[in-house]
């Protein structure tokens, strides 16, 4: 198990937190799963903190396998490191008592948009970037479908989760492939 400081932890589980509140909030989640505030899926904190500990060990793999000596890594890497983890162990749960109806994606759609707001915190410089510009592009609903069904049905590495968040950035947000300091 990786040596994880509580800063870290903590931070890694807040950024998902919010991430799952927007999508509570949000219009992407199916109207078939109109109890997606809380009473019917959760958040479960065990799952969870299982998923930022994986997170954290695949970084330090990734920090000896690119030879990064600081503790810095690039928003790309870190959102597909933690896709993988969200993905893998699904802290989205469902409620005990509740019948799942139809498979909601939503512990996927927490992987992608989690991912997504991380390579977004540092917008390009040359282009004024919103989420809401990238979300209202036309090819967005195509793309989000097909991530979605690479997390749900294809074989993947965490690695080539970064490798979608780089395209992402090189498109959206380049300054997210900048050195981090």
């Amino acid at each position: 198990m990786a040596d994880l400081s509580s800063e870290l932890e903590t931070t890694c589980k807040n950024r998902i937190k919010r991430c799952w509140q927007w999508l509570c909030e949000s219009n992407f989640v199916p109207a078939a799963a109109d109890n997606v505030d809380g009473r019917q899926y959760f958040l479960d904190p065990a799952q969870l903190a299982e998923a930022v500990v994986q997170y954290c060990s695949d970084c330090e793999v990734l920090k000896i396998r690119y030879g990064e000596l600081d503790d810095r890594i690039q928003s790309p890497r870190i959102a597909g490191l933690m896709a993988n983890s969200i993905n893998k162990y699904k802290p989205i749960v469902i409620r005990e008592g509740f019948v799942k109806s139809k498979r909601i994606p939503l512990n996927e759609l927490l992987a992608i948009f989690n991912g997504i707001f991380l390579c977004s915190e540092f917008p390009s410089k040359d282009k004024i970037w919103t989420l809401s510009n990238f979300i209202e592009d036309e090819f967005f609903s195509k793309w989000l479908n097909d991530f979605i069904h690479l997390l749900c049905y294809r074989n993947y590495t965490a690695e080539n989760l970064i490798l979608v968040y780089e395209t992402f950035c090189v498109c959206y947000c380049k300054n997210a492939l900048l050195k981090p300091k």
